[in-house]
């Protein structure tokens, strides 16, 4: 995986350093080494990294499928960081710019 990847995987799922280093369970730094090229991820966080971007486009594709369905969609909160469920917003209101989206009081705040 390029240093390039690694940024756009982070950046498109709306985690910082710190909340990557947290869900892969290393150092925030080590990321910016991955980002900057200084050295690569191993083998096994590239695929926890993949594995998120999965997980992120699985959330994604269940609430293109509830906006399909319903008309409208409420972006759930849990037990991610507030930038996952605005990259979630983004990414839904790119394939479907006139969506009707709402969203809970705690991501307001």
């Amino acid at each position: 995986m390029t240093p390039a990847q690694v940024a756009a995987i982070r950046h498109l799922v709306g985690l910082t350093f710190k909340e990557l280093g947290i869900d892969l369970g290393i150092n925030p730094r080590t990321i910016r080494g991955w980002e900057s090229g200084m050295y690569a991820p191993s083998p096994a966080k590239v695929s926890a990294i993949r594995k998120l971007r999965g997980e992120h486009d699985a959330e994604l594709q269940e609430l293109l499928d509830k906006e399909a369905s319903e008309g409208f969609v409420k972006i759930p909160t849990g037990p991610r960081p507030l930038g996952w469920y605005v990259a979630l917003t983004a990414r839904l209101l790119d394939q479907r710019p006139n969506a009707q989206v709402t969203r809970s009081p705690s991501l307001d705040s």
